[in-house]
């Protein structure tokens, strides 16, 4: 409800509700994107509060626009059937079109709804495109290859040749979120 008295000086920025930061950028560390896969799967553990996603970037091939498909859900792919290559073992895309091209070089992805991992919880991504996105190898699965300050790790993935087929090797995630926390 508006204030009776409102303020003589407003602010442009709304009080944020208690425990919600405001919106975050996070990117990978630099790496040596030259790997090409149509797939690649990594998980993420919030770590200090929920960690609420609103957006993914991912670094692609080439500069054409071309469809992906985002998938997410709590746990870790590992436990899922076929270990995460068996599409129907993720829950239907969170996103699902062509993402935008951001002013980073970046495409990126709104998300469809935003999306919540819970504090010290573990969630896994998945991105199936027509194109190919680019990434690192990396050395193990499932170790830790980035973190954004105490807010959420990203593990080590894997990377397939075609959308659940062909696995390839593991793979560093080389791209972005755009999220806030919620800490109570």
């Amino acid at each position: 409800s508006p204030s009776l008295m409102p303020s003589t000086f407003p602010t442009d920025s709304p009080t944020l509700p208690p425990g919600k930061s405001a919106t975050k950028k996070f990117v990978t560390k630099e790496r040596n994107a030259n790997q090409k896969a149509k797939g690649i799967m990594y998980q993420m553990k919030a770590e200090a509060g929920d960690v609420i996603l609103e957006r993914i970037s991912f670094k692609t091939k080439d500069d054409k626009d071309t469809e992906v498909l985002v998938y997410f859900q709590l746990g870790s792919y590992e436990t899922f059937a076929g270990k995460g290559m068996n599409a129907n073992a993720w829950r239907s895309p969170v996103f699902n079109g062509v993402p935008y091209m951001a002013s980073s070089g970046f495409r990126e992805a709104v998300l469809d709804d935003v999306l919540t991992i819970p504090k010290g919880g573990m969630a896994s991504i998945y991105l199936s495109g027509q194109k190919e996105f680019l990434f690192e190898e990396g050395d193990q699965e499932f170790a830790v290859a980035d973190t954004a300050g105490g807010d959420f790790e990203i593990f080590t993935g894997a990377a397939m040749k075609k959308p659940f087929e062909q696995r390839l090797s593991n793979a560093n995630f080389v791209g972005g979120m755009t999220y806030y926390t919620y800490t109570v």
